[in-house]
């Protein structure tokens, strides 16, 4: 295993400079990198390392550790410092459980306030995923996915339910840019979000936060099945 922290495509650490925020740049580049896998589970996070190739001070990239920790994107070992979390069965299944509870919550508020425009454009995403799943084009395939949840979740009166389900989604994604979905998967992650759609659209908040809960724990099982396999 490296010792040091591993280097970075030159594009994701470019020298930061005074653009914005210093911490809010730190932050963003290293959560991106690895939700994207540039930096792998166990890499260590050595903060002298990462400020020396972003060109900055330590403290920035000291804090920024310390939000991927409250974030689950990294971990603090007693020897070795801060490494990239690891991706484990256990994890995936406690982190698919909360988004399936807090995304049911959000359905059974959206049934009865998300709007016939927001209907609509849940209708026009559902398409846009069938279509790209059949393209086989799974970056956009993930982004439409977050889209199509987002807006079932966006009107939920919560920031604390905000903040958490950012960090899962973050999390859902960098699991599933590893362990990508089956394709009998992904054609009945299609008919769920039909029916999903279908209890919204009866302003049925019970069947929509059941079917949203059913939804997202079938996904983190086959997650875990896939993982399990190796």
């Amino acid at each position: 295993m490296p010792i040091g922290t591993p280097a970075l495509p030159a594009e994701r650490m470019r020298p930061i400079g005074l653009q914005r925020s210093v911490f809010d740049l730190v932050l963003e580049r290293l959560r991106d990198a690895i939700l994207h896998g540039e930096l792998a589970a166990d890499a260590r996070l050595k903060p002298r390392d990462l400020a020396a190739q972003l060109d900055v001070s330590s403290m920035p990239v000291q804090e920024a550790l310390c939000v991927l920790e409250v974030e689950g994107l990294a971990v603090r070992h007693p020897r070795r410092g801060v490494v990239v979390s690891p991706l484990t069965p256990e994890s995936v299944t406690n982190a698919y459980q909360m988004l399936a509870a807090v995304t049911a919550l959000c359905a059974r508020h959206a049934a009865a306030t998300l709007s016939e425009g927001d209907l609509a454009t849940l209708e026009a995403t559902a398409e846009e995923m069938e279509r790209l799943r059949q393209a086989g084009d799974q970056p956009a395939l993930m982004d439409a996915n977050r889209r199509f949840h987002e807006r079932i979740c966006v009107a939920y009166p919560s920031q604390w339910a905000h903040d958490t389900l950012r960090r899962l989604w973050n999390y859902a994604f960098r699991v599933e840019r590893v362990y990508p979905r089956s394709s009998g998967r992904l054609e009945q992650g299609e008919r769920e979000h039909r029916d999903i759609l279908a209890a919204l659209a009866a302003r049925d908040g019970e069947t929509a936060a059941r079917l949203v809960q059913r939804h997202t724990e079938a996904a983190g099982v086959e997650l875990v099945r896939q993982m399990n396999k190796e």
